[in-house]
């Protein structure tokens, strides 16, 4: 069960047409016609392969979007973030995609890195279809993996998101910045 509220501040209100598409998603209805999708590859009524086209504008949207909320969200909560930190690139010159300015625990700067996952890809079908979440909690693991050099200096939170949920990793931390935000404005 989907437990984000509709709030225009942090951009989580969905226009009439993502709305449908999302509840067709989620019921299995047919939402589109079937055609060839530019990358070459067929495309079925399900509109499943929006998802995960190679192509698709859609993605990249998507973790810009995921980033902007979470930098929002501590703005919320009077934590000072930037997106792609300079300096913490890796040796294949990748990096993280936000870091908190202040320390977040321990003295040490809360990193994250966002994910947005296929639920209904055929490599996940398997595990999705048996648990909620677990195409995102997987990304999540790889992220881990990815940054684990970075983790002694930084706290890091992989923030993995499928088709309607959060991977269980970045639950807690950003709860907690919604419970900062909160008791700031009480």
């Amino acid at each position: 069960m989907p437990l984000a509220l509709p709030s225009a501040n942090l951009g989580t209100m969905l226009d009439h047409t993502t709305l449908s598409v999302v509840i067709g998603l989620r019921l299995g209805a047919s939402i589109i016609q079937p055609h060839r999708c530019h990358c070459g590859d067929s495309v079925d009524t399900y509109g499943h392969h929006g998802l995960s086209c190679s192509r698709s504008a859609g993605r990249f949207s998507r973790h810009s979007t995921i980033n902007d909320i979470i930098r929002r969200s501590l703005a919320t909560a009077h934590v000072s973030a930037v997106l792609e930190p300079i300096g913490l690139a890796r040796s294949d010159s990748k990096r993280p995609d936000g870091m908190t300015l202040i320390p977040w625990r321990l003295g040490r700067s809360l990193l994250w890195d966002a994910t947005c996952d296929d639920t209904l890809a055929a490599s996940h079908i398997q595990a999705t279809s048996s648990m909620v979440g677990a195409a995102a909690s997987s990304a999540e693991q790889a992220k881990r993996r990815k940054y684990e050099n970075l983790d002694s200096s930084f706290i890091f939170v992989p923030f993995g998101v499928d088709i309607g949920t959060v991977g269980s990793g970045g639950k807690s931390p950003f709860q907690r910045i919604i419970e900062k935000g909160y008791r700031v404005y009480r």
